[in-house]
């Protein structure tokens, strides 16, 4: 896996700020990702299906997953009030199914494709309650990079 965590930020700056760290963090860990976006509060957004809370479209293959799986339990065990999950049904909610297969089959062949998103049980968000998710990104970004040895050789 390449190891360069000094990417110039150029390379990062089309990513919504509030969400950035945590794709850089990944891309570090050799985890894909596909899309990402920070939240939104736009009550459009819920009626149209988009997630409106911070979320990451990730593609790694099995053991990938597990490890970071197993980062997220750590996690979450420590933090009860931040809990990231990954999810199936949450890139449902933003992509037809048809839509995500088709993607999963052109362009990560093996790869097993989630969403990682913060566990938040309604859509209903406050502009607190998104700023609150957002303040997570960081934390959560130097948490993983400190499991890094959970990636090695992946």
């Amino acid at each position: 896996m390449a190891k360069n965590l000094v990417w110039a930020d150029e390379e990062y700056l089309h990513l919504d700020a509030g969400i950035r760290e945590l794709v850089k963090a990944l891309h570090f860990l050799g985890v894909k990702t596909v899309m990402s976006c920070q939240g939104h509060i736009r009550t459009s957004c819920v009626y149209q299906g988009i997630l409106p809370w911070p979320w990451i479209i990730i593609a790694a293959n099995p053991r990938q997953m597990e490890a970071l799986q197993k980062s997220l339990d750590s996690w979450n065990n420590a933090n009860w009030r931040k809990k990231w999950i990954l999810s199936v049904e949450r890139i449902h909610g933003s992509f037809t199914p048809d839509y995500v297969e088709h993607m999963i089959e052109r362009e990560f062949r093996g790869c097993q494709v989630r969403a990682l998103v913060p566990r938040e049980e309604n859509n209903s968000l406050s502009h607190e309650i998104l700023a609150e998710l957002q303040t997570h990104v960081p934390d959560l970004s130097r948490f993983l990079l400190g499991k890094e040895k959970h990636f090695e050789n992946l």
